[in-house]
């Protein structure tokens, strides 16, 4: 998963080990996050509020015509096309996906 985090953080004059503080984590564990890693949705939540922007905001974004993201299971999911929401649904049905999806 990409995120726009360090673009959000330039913008607003902010570097990350003052968004790390102002979210109260490690800068290393906001590095992780902000080069693809997991997180939750409640951190991210965090994060948007802290860069005083919505959280979908922090998702980088194709100009394709079907995206979105959908958190099952604590997981955020970005859906980019039909075949990536086919596979959610597979996994939200319990079905084994054909491919990892986060």
């Amino acid at each position: 998963m990409e995120y726009r985090i360090k673009e959000l953080c330039k913008s607003k004059g902010l570097s990350i080990g003052e968004l790390a503080l102002k979210v109260d984590m490690a800068r290393e564990s906001l590095s992780r996050i902000i080069n693809g890693g997991n997180t939750s949705t409640e951190t991210l939540e965090k994060i948007a509020k802290a860069l005083d922007v919505s959280i979908i905001e922090l998702f980088k974004t194709d100009s394709k015509p079907l995206y979105g993201f959908i958190e099952f299971e604590g997981t955020i999911h970005k859906i980019d096309s039909l075949e990536s929401l086919k596979q959610l649904v597979s996994l939200v049905e319990g079905e084994k996906p054909v491919s990892v999806l986060s």
